[in-house]
């Protein structure tokens, strides 16, 4: 009988329990501590703020993965974590207590009780589940699981390495078998013995003690490793086959049902379905906020643009989304009308090397005089980064994202190469991983490709936020667009 392991997180359920009754025995001890009291009956008036807290934390977890890999990570980490989630609790419950305007029920002296005793609480607790886990869960001898490897010889050290990177104390290799036939029975490689043959199998199998046999070569092409499964079957002995793979340079993959068909899928990037809402509802709350901020500089701005050169006030264009996808993006026009045309004539001067446009002293900018140096009202909006305001009615759309990478034009795209396609892997956002990059003293279209793919690679809405507070402080510095 095989137990199959819990996946997400169901896989840390006991970690997540325990922080829940923690954080709830530590709002209790501040309750008794602050009001020197064991009037429990009195914390009915702080069952929503009990709820905001268990509420909190699981938003950590959902936002910052902050379960992942609990087992193998340090005691600095652990603390770094612990700290971050007492941290997303209390913005939590200051937050809900600012809109319910409730705050005044909340002693201050009580939630800095909280929040130290949380910290402490849930850190040693934490430290503790895992010396218990490594010391008393995964103790070697009995409850060990014995694995038997079946690999080609030439990719056997890959396997048994692979095997000793993603296992706990709770499996040990126990051996091998050559599928290829060259290695015989006391050979050995990468410190695991060769034990028998596929010949010999049944002989050794039947009188040893293993749990699980890991085929990690192509069996439909092998007899012996055929006949081995059979084996197997008969033996009642668990087995696991890899399936097979062609060489990918992708770094994500997962097995899934698609279609009827169970498949292999592999992309660059492959995140939860609660990342992806997390990151749609801060776009939407985002979206609305920068809405509003366009409301307002409409009323501003907007005259000026018409005035200085008359017609529209807004700048729309055709760009390119997520997988190529079409859509319409708007600006704050800060150009003259005739700004698309011009940009033919202007092409000798482009500064950029490769698929992008961008030129100092711009005469296409309005107020910008012929040669491009005066600095009018299209050079303030860009550089105040004013015009890309209108694009949060993209996001809310769910057209572009808060941060993602940047759309390129219809003719831009009409000039990709295939690497470049790789870039429109992801929603276009207002901000980027490029724009926070130096953008203006980046002069080559490749490396903004480069730095577009490392986005995608590497996504979390925890670098999303980072990425959010750059664009901040780039914008009050004034390192908008040239």
């Amino acid at each position: 009988m095989y137990r199959k392991k819990p996946q997400g997180w169901w896989k840390h359920l006991d970690f997540i329990i325990t922080d829940q009754i923690l954080l709830q025995l530590a709002f209790i001890l501040a309750f008794m501590v602050r009001y020197n009291t064991t009037r429990l009956w009195e914390l009915r008036y702080y069952s929503t703020d009990m709820v905001l807290v268990a509420v909190g934390a699981l938003i950590d977890g959902a936002l910052f993965d902050s379960y992942k890999d609990i087992l193998r990570r340090g005691y600095f980490i652990e603390f770094e974590k612990a700290v971050r989630m007492i941290l997303v609790d209390l913005l939590i419950l200051t937050f809900s207590l600012y809109v319910l305007k409730t705050g005044a029920t909340l002693s201050r002296l009580m939630t800095l009780y909280f929040s130290l005793g949380a910290l402490c609480m849930v850190y040693l607790a934490r430290c503790l589940r895992k010396y218990w886990l490594w010391h008393h869960r995964f103790p070697g001898g009995y409850s060990i699981r014995q694995l038997l490897i079946v690999a080609d010889a030439d990719k056997a050290p890959e396997v048994i390495r692979k095997i000793q990177e993603n296992t706990y104390r709770d499996i040990q290799i126990s051996g091998l078998i050559d599928s290829s036939g060259r290695m015989t029975a006391g050979d050995e490689t990468s410190g695991t013995p060769v034990v028998t043959t596929l010949a010999d199998a049944e002989n050794y199998m039947t009188t040893r003690w293993i749990d699980e046999v890991l085929i990690a070569c192509q069996a439909e092409d092998n007899p012996g490793v055929q006949k081995l499964l059979d084996l197997c079957s008969e033996m009642g002995i668990t087995v696991h086959v890899c399936l097979p793979m062609p060489d990918s340079r992708y770094g994500t993959s997962v097995i899934e049902k698609f279609c009827g068909y169970r498949v292999i899928t592999e992309s660059m990037r492959i995140v939860s379905t609660g990342q992806l809402v997390a990151k749609r509802l801060i776009d939407i709350v985002g979206s609305v906020i920068g809405l509003a901020f366009t409301g307002i500089f409409t009323v501003i701005i907007g005259p000026i643009i018409f005035f200085t050169d008359p017609g529209p006030i807004f700048y729309s264009q055709i760009r390119i989304g997520e997988n190529g996808r079409r859509f319409r993006i708007y600006k704050f026009r800060s150009m003259y009308k005739d700004a698309d045309k011009r940009k033919k004539e202007l092409m000798d001067r482009n500064q950029m090397q490769g698929l992008m446009f961008k030129m100092e002293n711009d005469p296409r900018i309005l107020g910008s005089g012929p040669d491009g140096t005066r600095h009018g009202i299209g050079w303030f909006i860009r550089k105040t980064s004013i015009d890309e305001f209108p694009q949060f009615l993209n996001v809310f759309l769910g057209q572009m994202s808060l941060v993602g990478t940047r759309p390129p034009t219809e003719g831009e795209f009409q000039q990709y190469e295939a690497h470049h396609r790789a870039r429109l892997a992801t929603k276009p956002g207002i901000t980027g991983l490029w724009q926070v990059s130096g953008r203006s003293k980046i002069t080559d279209f490749e490396k903004v490709v480069e730095l577009d793919i490392e986005y995608i690679n590497t996504w979390t809405v925890r670098e999303d936020f980072k990425i959010l507070l750059k664009t901040v402080r780039a914008v009050f510095a004034g390192d908008g667009a040239e």
